[in-house]
C-alpha cells in the first residue's frame, strides 16, 4: 500500500510540474503603479522584441528582449487611459495582447497567437507551405522569376491547419523566388528548375 501511495504521489508531482511548465509567457500586471512585468520564461525565453502601440496602431514603445535577463518591468503610468496593443515577437511566433488602462486599473487580455509559415521544397521541385493558425489569418503566395517578374500570386484566409503544395512543373526552366507572407511573418526560398 505504501508503494502504491508513493507512486500516486510521484505521479501527482510530475503532473503538477508539467502543468507549471507550459509555454505561456509570464506576464504580471501591477495595477497600483500601472506597470507590466515580463518574466523571461516560457515563450518569452526566446522572444526577440516587445512592442506597445496605441489603438490606432502608432508604435509607442519597442524593446529588444534578447539582451535582457530574467524580469523586465515597464512603467505605463504616464500613458493616457485607453486601449493599447502589446506584441511579443519571436522568430517563429507572435503573441498579441490587449492592454486596457483606466485611472484605477490595468488589465491584460490575450488576443491572438500567430505562427510563421514553413516553406520547404522537395526533390521533385514541389513547394510545400505549412501554417498552423490559432486565429483566422490571411496568407499570400507569390512566385517571381529571376528578373523579378511576378508569375503567380494567390491569397486566402487560413482558419486552422494549412498544407499547400505548389507543383512548379508548368514553369519554364530557370530560377524562381517563392515568397509567402502573413500579417506578422514573411519567408522566401529560391528554386532552380
Amino acid at each position: 500500500m505504501k508503494h502504491v501511495l508513493f507512486i500516486l504521489a510521484m505521479l501527482f508531482v510530475a503532473t503538477f510540474q508539467l502543468a507549471a511548465s507550459n509555454d505561456a509567457p509570464s506576464i504580471s500586471i501591477y495595477s497600483a503603479d500601472r506597470s507590466i512585468v515580463l518574466s523571461k520564461t516560457g515563450i518569452l525565453a526566446d522572444a526577440n522584441s516587445m512592442t506597445i502601440s496605441n489603438a490606432d496602431g502608432e508604435v509607442i514603445f519597442t524593446h529588444n528582449l534578447k539582451s535582457d535577463k530574467h524580469r523586465i518591468k515597464y512603467d505605463l503610468g504616464k500613458l493616457p487611459n485607453g486601449t493599447y496593443n502589446l506584441e511579443i515577437d519571436g522568430t517563429d511566433h507572435t503573441e498579441a495582447y490587449q492592454v486596457v488602462m483606466t485611472d484605477s486599473n490595468i488589465t491584460l487580455q490575450e488576443v491572438e497567437t500567430f505562427h510563421s509559415p514553413i516553406l520547404s521544397i522537395d526533390e521533385s521541385n514541389k513547394v510545400m507551405i505549412n501554417l498552423e493558425s490559432d486565429n483566422p489569418e490571411s496568407i499570400s503566395y507569390f512566385i517571381y522569376d529571376n528578373a523579378g517578374k511576378l508569375v503567380y500570386d494567390y491569397s486566402e484566409v487560413n482558419t486552422g491547419t494549412l498544407n499547400k503544395v505548389f507543383n512548379l512543373e508548368q514553369l519554364q526552366p530557370g530560377k524562381y523566388k517563392i515568397y509567402t507572407s502573413t500579417a506578422h511573418f514573411s519567408q522566401n526560398i529560391w528554386v532552380n528548375l
